[in-house]
């Protein structure tokens, strides 16, 4: 009787473990359980909801929300190590990383500064405000171009880190979720609105060239090889023609089966953060997804450096994929 129950107890806790570290939940989808390594799989954890990501040389810089930035030496990925943080006074969305600075959109405060010289030695080196709520951001030359929600995209010149200054303001059709600059063009990802391209030849002139709608949210945005990849919510993965941006198209669209946030492209290649269903891995050659990678959170966004996805996993931090020769 005694080894009748024995044999039952082991059968119960071998089950329970296999299903707290692994759930199929369709074919090539597995929920993975927080800080384990399987399958080329690893989480690690961070304090807040990351939102988004940029990566710098050896470091990965995380969009922590309410938990400001955040800074792993993932010089192993297999070994990530969290360095250093930084509360950013607001909600720290999204980043882009240039001369030395992180420049965080942050939500109601505007454009944080972050001096990243000694990326375990951080400062604030400025700030500002402006109507709005900074959701993302990217920097060319001596300006950062903000999306600010409803407010558009604010242009904020940046030659005096300590000291940034608004100079000019894009109003466009929606909410700006996202911006993206390639040559002269700038690439609002316009929510409701679909996309606006908006030539910055002049960055104190900028003229909206096209706008277009989308069949639903667009949120994040890539560029490849004359390409505009849109990360369109429930419309899928948006491909769009810019080889002339005043007359850009959509060429294809691509079906994913959850909402679409994030999106990054290397070689033949869409990596889509696909939120509830993780990373999904297009094929853009064949037109399809090859693959889904649960994260076992909601994936905001996503990016790639060398053999390994970096995903920013919402309240389970980030999620590390080893992608070893891009084969699926």
């Amino acid at each position: 009787m005694l080894s009748i129950f024995r044999l039952i107890l082991f059968s119960f806790i071998f089950v329970i473990g296999i299903n707290a570290n692994s759930i199929t939940l369709e074919k090539n989808q597995t929920i993975l359980k927080q800080g384990n390594f399987i399958n080329g799989i690893k989480l690690i954890d961070t304090p807040g909801f990351a939102r988004s990501l940029s990566v710098d040389d050896n470091y990965l810089f995380v969009a922590d929300r309410e938990s400001g930035l955040i800074v792993m030496d993932i010089t192993d990925p297999s070994n990530p190590v969290i360095i250093n943080s930084i509360n950013t006074s607001g909600e720290a969305r999204d980043i882009a990383i240039a001369n030395n600075f992180a420049y965080i959109a942050n939500g109601k405060t505007g454009l944080c500064i972050v001096d990243i010289t000694n990326p375990k030695d951080l400062s604030i080196a400025g700030f500002v405000n402006f109507p709005g709520l900074a959701m993302g951001v990217e920097v060319v030359g001596d300006y950062a171009f903000v999306a600010a929600g409803r407010s558009g995209v604010q242009i904020i010149d940046i030659t005096d880190a300590s000291r940034p200054t608004l100079k000019a303001q894009i109003k466009t059709l929606g909410i700006s979720y996202d911006v993206l600059i390639n040559k002269n063009y700038l690439y609002v990802a316009d929510g409701q609105a679909g996309v606006s391209i908006v030539d910055i030849s002049n960055p104190l002139k900028p003229i909206i060239k096209r706008s277009f709608d989308l069949p639903s949210l667009t949120y994040g945005l890539d560029i490849h090889n004359n390409t505009l990849y849109v990360a369109s919510n429930n419309a899928g993965l948006q491909i769009i023609d810019i080889t002339d941006p005043s007359k850009a198209f959509v060429k294809t669209v691509i079906k994913i089966k959850s909402e679409v946030w994030g999106v990054a492209v290397e070689g033949d290649y869409a990596y889509v953060a696909s939120r509830s269903l993780g990373l999904a891995i297009v094929d853009l050659k064949k037109k399809r997804v090859k693959k889904y990678i649960s994260t076992s959170d909601l994936a905001n966004q996503v990016v790639i450096k060398n053999e390994f996805a970096y995903v920013a996993n919402s309240k389970s931090g980030v999620a590390i994929i080893n992608l070893p020769k891009r084969q699926f």
